[in-house]
């Protein structure tokens, strides 16, 4: 939900950008374009370079309590934190 709702944003942000450079030529537009084009690619590739692993995390990682159903595969995913890097992994059950 929460995917769909940023890719959306995105869009919109990348569609608005490319209107206003087209009918107004303002800078206001450019930047509009760019952060729409970053948000949406990078909601698009997200899962490509952050998947879930079944792999246990390495030391140092500690479970978070946090639990949820992974939309892509249909699998219980946990989530792990590595307190001394700010890392997150994600395991699938």
């Amino acid at each position: 939900m929460l995917r769909a709702f940023v890719l959306t944003l995105g869009l919109l942000l990348l569609l608005a950008g490319l209107a206003t450079l087209l009918i107004g030529h303002s800078p206001a537009g450019l930047g509009a374009l760019i952060l729409g084009a970053l948000i949406t690619t990078g909601t698009i590739f997200e899962r490509r370079y952050n998947p879930p692993s079944a792999t246990p995390p390495a030391p140092g990682f500690e479970p978070t309590g946090e639990t949820y159903i992974d939309p892509a595969t249909g699998q219980r995913t946990e989530t792990w934190f590595n307190p001394q890097t700010g890392e997150r992994r994600y395991l699938t059950r």
